[in-house]
């Protein structure tokens, strides 16, 4: 197109799209547009602060290209039935229809994962309020890690569970030779058969997947107090039966911050990361780190600890997870403490 055509196109553009009647009127309203970034936990974390947010701003959310995620975008699956928000625009729909969403008073991008702050801090900073700091937004309560499950469901959950003895939600994976997000998290896969032998009365319920880069599930063999549930559930499904079960055992991981939304009780093991920085008081959390932790363990972009000192495994103390998981049965099972 001609440098004359060009500044044609363009005049007839603004005049005529972008400060149309419509659109104009549209700019004036409260609407912001929301990018959400990183993983699950760090969508998670988001919600909180949609909430807060709501109460400012009509909000819509632009969401990422599903087509280049191997599991898809999870992002829209996790602010479903969401009542703080407004509207949802799939990577397709908004690449296409600019024109429509030039209306907003601002953009905000939600990505604090790549942000090392807590490592320099005397006293770490919880995720949850670096990011709503970010977000220009204070007291934002983990109570609100909500994904609003339906009615649907959680009868889903509830029947799946219902069955079950005593059921406790564990997370087992396996450490992949390349660079993957449990490394420094993974809860060595020897401590399960513990488990199982040391606590006939629980029965333990596996969680994960091994489908796509994201994958580091793994089925952890016949026991007879063991269920696995590997690649039978979605992010929301998990999250369900998370809620319905007696408690869970996990590592740092998106099932963690969904226990916060629900004051479920649990332990949550850390290793490269800590609790100060990614841990809720509902949960005994476990520290067991290097003096380096909380630390980063990717590599591309960032090139600090490539090599995570405990990416073999977080050095379990098994008699002080077994003192913790004894509390949490005369907690939970004795019917100390109602947190439905």
């Amino acid at each position: 197109m001609k440098q004359e055509e060009q500044l044609k196109h363009a005049n007839y553009f603004t005049t005529n799209i972008e400060c149309d009647q419509l659109n104009t009127a549209d700019s004036k309203a409260n609407r912001i547009l929301l990018k959400i970034y990183g993983g699950i936990g760090d969508a998670l974390m988001c919600l909180p602060i949609i909430r807060k947010l709501s109460e400012i701003y009509q909000i819509d959310i632009a969401l990422r290209n599903a087509d280049k995620s191997d599991i898809g975008e999870w992002t829209a699956e996790l602010i479903e039935n969401n009542p703080y928000v407004n509207n949802v625009y799939t990577w397709k729909y908004w690449t296409t229809h600019l024109s429509e969403l030039r209306v907003y008073k601002k953009v905000v991008v939600y990505n604090p994962f790549p942000l090392d702050q807590e490592m320099f801090y005397a006293e770490p900073m919880h995720r949850l309020d670096l990011a709503a700091d970010l977000m220009g937004v204070t007291d934002c309560k983990p109570h609100d890690i909500n994904i609003h499950l339906t009615t649907d469901e959680n009868t889903w959950a509830y029947n799946k569970l219902e069955l079950i003895k005593n059921p406790v939600i564990i997370q087992p994976t396996v450490l992949r030779e390349q660079w993957s997000n449990n490394q420094g998290k993974q809860i060595p896969l020897e401590i399960y058969p513990r488990l199982f032998k040391d606590f006939p009365e629980l029965t333990f319920v596996g969680l994960g997947t091994t489908i796509g880069n994201n994958g580091d599930g793994i089925d952890l063999g016949k026991w007879d107090n063991y269920v696995s549930f590997l690649d039978q559930t979605t992010i929301r499904q998990a999250i369900a039966l998370l809620k319905w079960s007696k408690f869970h055992i996990i590592h740092d991981s998106f099932l963690g911050h969904a226990s916060a939304g629900y004051n479920k009780k649990g332990i949550v093991i850390f290793g490269c990361t800590s609790p100060q920085v990614y841990g809720y008081k509902n949960n005994y959390n476990l520290w067991y780190a290097p003096p380096c932790a909380p630390c980063l363990v990717q590599s591309e972009p960032m090139e600090w600890h490539q090599e995570c000192c405990i990416k073999n495994g977080v050095p379990v103390e098994y008699d002080n997870l077994k003192r913790n998981i004894k509390k949490l049965i005369t907690e939970e099972l004795s019917g100390v403490l109602d947190l439905e």
